[in-house]
């Protein structure tokens, strides 16, 4: 009867009442069973979807790309960054909220399309959660197979996930670029230069799905990350030529393994032919500087090697910041006197 009941909440995991329960167990157990019903629930998770690959299925977003800004590397105070970057992490939804419609703007059965997609996308996300729990609280303990199994399978979800994000997008992307122009224009009908809004928002459907890949791209590597799963992360991407794949392969490392230099600059070769998967490549690499006290001269390195813009701190802000840094000097050693 427990088993039926462990089972049955895998079927409402996007409740966080029935996520925080499997965690639970999750976090107790290894049991097979556990393994077993995860895995095989996660794989009905938008089944008949092949997993993104992030080349040709963003194909449609060329259009959309032209005169898209370079990947910038701000070139100030890491501990700033880092502080910054994580009070923003901390104010994100970790899943999303609950959805509101307009009676309005929708209609029945369109709210309804809404709801379902929301609530699957939800649950496609919370399986991943457990996925990557089970990974990371047992990575020494589990056998090969399972630990495999476990961490490919979650890449897998992740990216049938993504794949249908990417498709709904792809069925209708001018219709999108025109609802949120017509938004804009009703809302500020003033607007004189309608080319250069309508440039504008394709930058901004661009972006919105770049981010959208990056993010999906960073809960997978986040979700199976750990130092001691270096081999089963190499076993899966190399014996996968998804271009999808080596990005969470990446992401991981940088994350957990230390500064994969060589790696970063063989898949910036490997990519050189795909610019959606060279941009990935690029803010991966952009975060990890955010995130985590590098050389100056290996972020050069990087930067220079991948082609990442590096902004230049003013000398007035320098200046003032060694001005500073004196001054609390001078602070101490009087405090010292």
């Amino acid at each position: 009867k427990v088993k039926e009941l462990i089972k049955k909440l895998l079927l409402t995991l996007n409740k966080e009442e029935n996520t925080s329960i499997w965690l639970f167990l999750t976090h107790l157990s290894k049991d097979t069973f556990l393994i077993d019903q995860i895995l095989e629930h996660s794989k009905n998770l938008y089944e008949a979807i092949e997993p993104a690959n992030l080349t040709d299925d963003v194909k449609f977003l060329d259009a959309f790309s032209e005169n898209i800004e370079k990947v910038v590397l701000k070139n100030e105070n890491f501990s700033n960054l880092k502080e910054e970057r994580l009070r923003h992490l901390d104010d994100i939804e970790p899943l999303p909220p609950a959805i509101t419609t307009d009676e309005d703007d929708l209609e029945e059965g369109d709210t309804n399309f809404v709801l379902d997609t929301i609530t699957e996308l939800n649950l496609a996300l919370r399986t991943l959660e457990v996925l990557g729990q089970l990974v990371r609280n047992f990575p020494g303990s589990l056998i090969g197979t399972e630990k495999y199994e476990l961490v490919k399978e979650s890449y897998n979800l992740g990216l049938r996930t993504l794949s249908n994000l990417l498709g709904m997008f792809e069925s209708d992307l001018e219709g999108f670029a025109d609802l949120v122009y017509g938004r804009i224009i009703e809302n500020h009908p003033n607007i004189s230069d309608v080319d250069d809004l309508k440039k504008r928002i394709h930058l901004f459907t661009y972006w919105m799905m770049e981010s959208s890949c990056f993010g999906v791209i960073k809960r997978i590597s986040q979700a199976v990350g750990h130092s001691q799963l270096g081999e089963t992360y190499r076993e899966i991407v190399n014996e996968s030529d998804n271009h999808a794949f080596k990005l969470i392969d990446i992401s991981i490392r940088l994350d957990n393994l230390g500064f994969p230099e060589n790696d970063l600059i063989n898949l910036n070769n490997h990519f050189k032919d795909h610019s959606f998967c060279n941009r990935m490549l690029k803010q991966l690499a952009v975060q990890h500087f955010y995130m985590f006290p590098t050389l100056e001269s290996t972020k050069q390195k990087i930067c220079n090697t991948l082609d990442i813009e590096l902004s230049k701190i003013h000398q007035s802000e320098i200046h003032s910041k060694n001005t500073r840094k004196i001054s609390n000097i001078q602070k101490k050693k009087k405090k010292k006197k």
